[in-house]
């Protein structure tokens, strides 16, 4: 499970690193590069915050990325890859952690599979974002936003109360 994890952080490293050079900003594929290698640092030596830390880094420069006007799929299969290493690393860790270790190989295979339909829909909307062009202003921006908060929140509830 570990492998899968760190095969995830290399595969960030490369979108995001390939976006960047792709835009002819060697120094910074050259940062998201040392930073995917202290993430798998991180991971190698069981630092606990280098995940997060790593998840943060990345998403920060694909959002750096987008303003600097790079190719925003790259910073978008960027962002996705990053969290999906995250969500894996994540999983390795806790079922490491538990009585359910013996079980990894049937533990495994339904979270890929949820994990790749996240994914999947992530991209799915992300493209489809990147595609629409819509005018709101401010108030209507605020209002989609707390409604999307509010239906995560529900959905994310219901996936948890479905799972006990």
């Amino acid at each position: 499970m570990k492998n899968f994890a760190m095969i995830g952080i290399m595969f960030a490293t490369l979108v995001l690193a390939l976006g960047y050079a792709l835009g002819d900003q060697w120094v910074l594929a050259s940062i998201v590069t040392g930073l995917g290698f202290l993430w798998l640092a991180g991971v190698w030596h069981n630092w606990d915050w280098a995940t997060s830390i790593g998840l943060v880094a990345f998403i920060g420069l694909a959002a750096l990325g987008v303003r600097l006007e790079l190719s925003a799929v790259w910073m978008l299969f960027g962002v996705v890859a990053s969290l999906a290493a995250w969500d894996l690393v994540r999983f390795w860790r806790r079922v490491a952690h538990t009585k359910l270790s013996g079980q990894e190989p049937s533990l495994q295979h339904p979270h890929f599979q949820r994990l790749l339909m996240v994914s999947g829909l992530g991209l799915l909307l992300g493209g489809a974002a990147l595609s629409l062009q819509i005018n709101l202003n401010f108030g209507w921006a605020v209002l989609l936003g707390l409604l999307m908060t509010i239906s995560l929140s529900w959905v994310v509830g219901s996936i948890r109360r479905g799972g006990e």
